[in-house]
């Protein structure tokens, strides 16, 4: 595994080859010997397969303290789901493997202390977002320009945001939309492809590769956010950090992140 020291800290960060079913697996057994020579004073695990995984192997080959994040809403839980077996999991472990709990979210919390995860061990600490000292470009005042950075996923809800620009444009007609994120380029093709959307292909910009955010973010009148879940999405409090009001979906903690309440949809029904 590569990996690279963060700046003035002697932080080794460890990227695992996932090209196939095989790398990963043996990743994954490689963590024992990767426990043994880096001896860490504390393993901090990120996300639900992590903790259930890198916190199991942590538990069964150290006795040093193991804090897990997570950072889902916890909606994704459901029976038929991919993820149900990892949430299983992750509830049992819960109570003798994590030192620490932290989610960065109280609608996640509470989410998942309704799927019996320790709530004792629990802790909600927020994300935090640099302050930007920047001054906004002036806008074009006959034109809004819209933002969307989300990547190509079915919870992101790309489909809704198409559906409410295609009614938007029957009573507006001045305005772009442009969305980042990766895999973008995918929803691009279906977009294309898609006759109800030709009304409106000249008013929607999709950019997969971007190198800066810092610079993007400025250019735009508002940014949108359509998730069908969420727990605390960081594209709102870094578009509200740039100056760039935010407009969402009531999903995860938005209200705590959006004061102005006219800028938060009851929920993801398109109205013509």
């Amino acid at each position: 595994s590569n990996y690279y020291f963060k700046r003035k800290k002697n932080i080794k960060i460890f990227f695992p080859k996932k090209d196939n079913i095989i790398s990963l697996f043996y990743h994954l057994i490689s963590i024992p010997n990767l426990l043994k020579k880096e001896k860490p004073n504390l393993v901090v695990c990120w996300m639900s397969h992590a903790n259930v995984l890198g916190g199991l192997f942590t538990f069964l080959f150290t006795k040093i303290n193991i804090i897990w994040n997570i950072r889902s809403s916890g909606d994704e839980f459901g029976f038929f789901k991919k993820n149900f077996f990892t949430y299983i999991f992750q509830t049992i472990f819960s109570y003798f493997i994590p030192n620490q709990i932290i989610f960065n979210s109280k609608y996640s919390l509470n989410k998942h202390s309704e799927l019996m995860i320790n709530k004792k061990k629990s802790v909600v600490i927020y994300n935090g977002f640099k302050q930007n000292n920047i001054t906004l470009k002036k806008k074009n005042k006959n034109k809004v320009n819209y933002l969307c950075v989300a990547r190509y996923h079915p919870i992101k809800n790309h489909s809704a945001l198409l559906d409410a620009f295609l009614e938007f444009d029957k009573v507006k007609k001045n305005w772009s939309l442009t969305l980042i994120g990766r895999n973008i380029n995918k929803l691009e093709n279906i977009f294309l492809k898609n006759k109800k959307f030709r009304s409106i292909q000249n008013k929607i910009i999709f950019k997969e590769k971007f190198k800066n955010l810092d610079k993007e973010y400025p250019k735009y009148d508002f940014h949108i956010l359509t998730s069908i879940s969420e727990s605390f999405p960081n594209v709102v409090g870094e578009s509200i950090s740039y100056g760039l009001p935010a407009l969402s979906v009531n999903v995860g903690d938005v209200k705590k992140m959006i004061f102005y309440k006219k800028f938060i949809f009851k929920d993801n029904k398109v109205k013509n």
